[in-house]
């Protein structure tokens, strides 16, 4: 549908940047959207076109393997591989009583913190939602997602408190209210005109 979307936009003479989700990130997209993506952008969860270090190592690894560079999904399944790895060798040595064992790495699972994966540093809160930053990609005049920016809602400045970032404001209301505040989703609106 994206690629139908950008078209009728372009065709009732949209000029504006289109900004999609992690759904635009799909090997088969330029195939189907061409032109018409072309300059747009997605939010998502890593970017292949650029990627250095053990995200590089990956995708080389996957595109030698596959024949073709790894989409997102591909790159948060590796990392959920390794999470799960890493939850099950902090539970120490299994017992094999399901019960015991489905605790301990769930309990592993929620003490994660700070883990470096492909798709970026994430940590997880007591309800198991990763906390970490988003990217923003471009779509390049050759079809490739390309790095544009990272968006990290703790760091960002609290649009009530100039000057305060998000993470500093929730840490401070933690310590007044004597609770440990944590978000877990959040939704920003710009109103202006149009």
């Amino acid at each position: 549908e994206v690629a139908l979307i950008a078209q009728q936009a372009h065709e009732l003479g949209w000029d504006a940047p289109i900004v999609g989700s992690d759904s635009w990130g799909s090997a088969e997209l330029m195939n189907l959207c061409g032109e018409d993506c072309v300059g747009q952008f997605f939010s998502t969860h890593y970017a292949a076109a650029g990627a250095t270090g053990a995200t590089k190592e990956f995708i080389d690894r996957y595109n030698d393997k596959y024949g073709y560079v790894p989409d997102d999904v591909g790159a948060l399944t590796w990392d959920t591989m390794l999470i799960i790895q890493k939850a099950i060798q902090d539970c120490g040595e299994i017992t094999g009583d399901i019960a015991i064992d489905r605790a301990c790495v769930r309990e592993s699972l929620a003490a994660i913190k700070d883990f470096e994966g492909i798709t970026g540093t994430m940590t997880f809160t007591e309800e198991g939602d990763p906390i970490k930053c988003a990217v923003i990609v471009k779509i390049s005049e050759s079809g490739e997602f390309e790095f544009y920016q990272q968006v990290c809602l703790e760091e960002q400045e609290f649009i009530k408190e100039s000057g305060t970032k998000v993470l500093d404001h929730v840490k401070a209301l933690s310590g007044k209210l004597g609770e440990n505040i944590q978000i877990n989703r959040i939704a920003r609106f710009e109103i202006g005109e149009g």
